[in-house]
């Protein structure tokens, strides 16, 4: 597996209140998000994973890695006025077979709005696609109930009019938007959409950040994704880092983790994180229930209780409808 990024330091609260000290203002992003949680140094693995909940930071470090190693991204950052100050007061080691090459070209960070901004650039795509099928509608329609083009009917008209008028008249409606207008842009779920987006964007030989990848991905899909990224990393030479509070991702195998939900951001196993311990409660709580659920359901007693109250059938038959349906594992029922 491959590593390019060996480590990354950022401010030390120290330097960020000898910097900030004078600065008006209570709004000093991305200054005081990482010290105040005690991460000043991250050393890499071929999978890093930053841990942690909503305003953990996690995603603001892979903002600043992202701006430190300018890498490409799609939707640009919208950040503050001391976002550069701090980008240029960290720094970074490339690990030593990679030194004079530096980061691998086309390494870039991928954030959830990105997916968002392809779905709706689908939409936006697909929706202009069929506002022009329907004024081609519009238009294969006058055509049509136009008299016989003659010498009156074109009165007015350029060549290329009545070119037009005639071509329409020539073909069906359907024929002329299928030569036209181009097919809609296949699309999927959003689940499908992107995790087809990942597939497209992860390439071999490459650095990748990963903000939440998990949102718009249902549980399965996320356990696609999880198989994908141990792929790439394991076959391709790709390394990546992750923020993320999904189990399925946090279970990525030989990844480190590091708790930014925990006092100076440790290194930790990921069924040792809070996110994941709440989810094994929840589930463990509610075992019976998922045993239940999967346990073989048992034929209704009651229609052969009535068949009985009813006489439908003889001792002999009942009997033996009886010691059949024991040998085959069923419930048996007693002969009144």
């Amino acid at each position: 597996m491959k590593l390019y990024l060996r480590d990354f330091s950022f401010w030390s609260a120290r330097y960020e209140d000898y910097i900030l000290i004078n600065e008006p203002g209570t709004d000093f992003w991305p200054f005081e998000v990482l010290s105040k949680r005690g991460m000043f140094r991250m050393e890499f693995a071929p999978i890093t994973i930053l841990y942690g909940g909503n305003g953990s930071g996690k995603s603001t470090a892979l903002n600043i890695i992202a701006g430190k190693l300018r890498l490409d991204r799609d939707v640009p950052l919208m950040a503050g006025p001391y976002y550069k100050t701090y980008v240029n007061g960290t720094s970074y080691n490339i690990e030593l077979p990679n030194r004079h090459k530096g980061i691998p070209k086309g390494s870039s960070i991928i954030c959830s709005e990105d997916i968002f901004d392809m779905t709706l650039a689908i939409r936006g795509h697909n929706r202009s696609l069929r506002e022009h099928r329907d004024q081609l509608s519009k238009e294969w329609l006058r055509a049509n109930l136009k008299p016989t083009v003659n010498l009156k009917t074109i009165h007015g008209r350029t060549y290329d009019d009545w070119a037009r008028i005639v071509t329409l008249k020539k073909q069906s409606c359907a024929a002329t938007i299928g030569k036209e207008v181009r097919p809609n842009v296949q699309t999927g779920s959003n689940g499908e959409n992107a995790f087809e987006f990942f597939v497209q964007r992860l390439k071999g030989g490459a650095l990748y950040l990963l903000d939440e990848p998990e949102n718009s991905l249902s549980a399965a899909w996320q356990i696609r994704l999880a198989d994908y990224l141990e792929n790439i990393v394991r076959f391709d030479n790709c390394q990546i880092v992750i923020a993320t509070h999904s189990p399925f991702l946090l279970a990525l195998r030989e990844a480190r983790i590091y708790d930014l939900d925990s006092k100076n951001c440790p290194v930790r196993k990921w069924t040792e994180l809070e996110n994941v311990r709440h989810y094994h409660s929840f589930f463990k709580a509610h075992d019976k229930e998922f045993e239940a659920s999967s346990a073989p359901q048992s034929p209704r007693r009651s229609l052969l209780e009535e068949a009985i109250a009813r006489h439908k059938y003889t001792r002999e038959q009942l009997a033996e409808f009886s010691k059949k349906a024991r040998m085959e594992g069923r419930v048996g029922f007693s002969v009144p």
